[in-house]
């Protein structure tokens, strides 16, 4: 089930006689690269780019 607010699910469970538990989500730093995706093709690096 899905719900557009939190207020919404709680309440719902609540009418229909349910147990519910609240877990908050946390949120992640974005893994943001100095140089981004370009890095993968520099001619600047200091070892060569491979797989």
């Amino acid at each position: 089930m899905r719900f557009s607010s939190r207020k919404q699910a709680e309440d719902y469970a609540r009418e229909n006689g349910l147990d519910y538990e609240v877990i908050e989500t946390h949120k992640r730093a974005p893994n943001i690269r100095p140089r981004g995706y370009g890095e993968n093709f520099a001619t600047d690096r200091r070892s060569p780019w491979t797989h």
